[in-house]
């Protein structure tokens, strides 16, 4: 099966839950999700930081600068998909 989060293209495949296989896309796979890393949730590609954790930030009224500045290795456009993603998870849940 395939599936889309945050325009990451994903193939699932039911009978091997636990390998999940990023697909190309336009947010050049900044967002993965594999159930080996931070039990599934989606993360920034090659880390261990959620979406989750960077959405909770920008709710705490942290700026872009400051997100940034405390996870140097992110660059804006991966604060970019992960809103995309947290706003697709929450389309797809109505």
């Amino acid at each position: 099966m395939i599936f889309d989060w945050a325009g990451v293209g994903f193939l699932f495949d039911h009978e091997t839950p636990d390998k999940i296989v990023c697909m190309p896309n336009t947010l050049d796979n900044l967002i993965e999700v594999n159930p080996a890393i931070m039990m599934g949730k989606p993360v920034i590609k090659g880390t261990r930081i959620t979406v989750e954790g960077i959405i909770e930030r920008m709710a705490a009224g942290e700026t872009e600068s400051q997100i940034l500045r405390a996870l140097p290795h992110l660059r804006p456009e991966h604060l970019r998909a992960a809103l995309a993603c947290a706003s697709k998870a929450m389309c797809a849940d109505h």
